[in-house]
């Protein structure tokens, strides 16, 4: 995304659209998509030379 990011002419204008494109979008499509997210961790990874986004559930603690 730094690469990406990188115009001496215009600045933070494209580092703002890969964020947009890479993290912001993919999450907000994820976060519309998945029930249940309350009480979750979202997570992203980068793999090779995608970012991956995941939720990860806390196994309920069982009480006596």
């Amino acid at each position: 995304m730094a690469n990406e990011g990188f115009d001496v002419q215009y600045g933070a204008r494209p580092l703002r659209r890969s964020i947009q494109a890479n993290i912001e979008d993919p999450l907000c499509e994820m976060l519309l998509r998945e029930e249940g997210t309350t009480d979750a961790t979202i997570v992203m990874d980068v793999v090779g030379d995608k970012i991956v986004t995941r939720i990860e559930r806390e196994s309920p603690v069982e009480t006596e």
